[in-house]
């Protein structure tokens, strides 16, 4: 009788320690603090997985368990970053902040008719989602045009004179994006 109540009060003890949620919270922002919304965070926490994503105000919320998480957050045109807590019984983890650094990319090509360089054309990098101009500059006598450090755009066009490019995803570096002009 005496193994039993011990065995069972070990499992309640054993079972309280181990079995107890806590509430994590977090922030994900960008380098300069900018709270970034819909970023998508995935968390392992023993056995279980949790995908949530931020609000508006970069905000995130778990009702995890005792013991080790750790989190990804994920989203288009940053880096992904990644951390692990260690969660304690019933107290849980508030203000985690973590930070995603925001990339950019190199876009170069040529303005060409298909015969001929054409040089000094104004080659514009358009949204196309928000129709706003995001960088602008002009090829040279080479007709190369070229444009450093620009950020991700989930659709993005290329405008000269009055001609505009397929959308195309700017996701990556680009080399030798041609534009040609009828």
């Amino acid at each position: 009788m005496k193994k039993i109540v011990f065995s069972f009060i070990f499992l309640s003890y054993f079972n309280s320690i181990f079995s107890s949620s806590s509430i994590l919270i977090g922030k994900i922002t960008d380098k300069k603090g900018i709270p970034i919304s819909n970023v998508d965070i995935k968390a392992k926490n023993g056995l279980n997985f949790f995908e949530v994503k931020t609000d508006k105000k970069g905000v995130f919320s778990l009702n995890c368990n005792n013991g080790v998480i750790s989190i990804l957050a994920e989203k288009n045109g940053f880096y992904n970053k990644g951390a692990t807590f260690f969660i304690n019984k019933g107290i849980g983890k508030k203000n985690i902040n973590m930070s995603l650094e925001r990339k950019f990319f190199y876009v170069s090509g040529i303005v060409t008719d298909g015969k001929n360089y054409l040089k000094n054309r104004k080659v514009e990098l358009y949204d196309s989602e928000s129709k706003k101009l995001v960088a602008s500059t002009f090829s040279d006598t080479d007709g190369i045009f070229d444009f450093i450090d620009v950020p991700f755009i989930e659709k993005a066009f290329f405008k000269v004179g009055n001609s505009n490019t397929n959308i195309f995803l700017l996701n990556k570096d680009f080399q030798n994006f041609n534009i040609f002009i009828e």
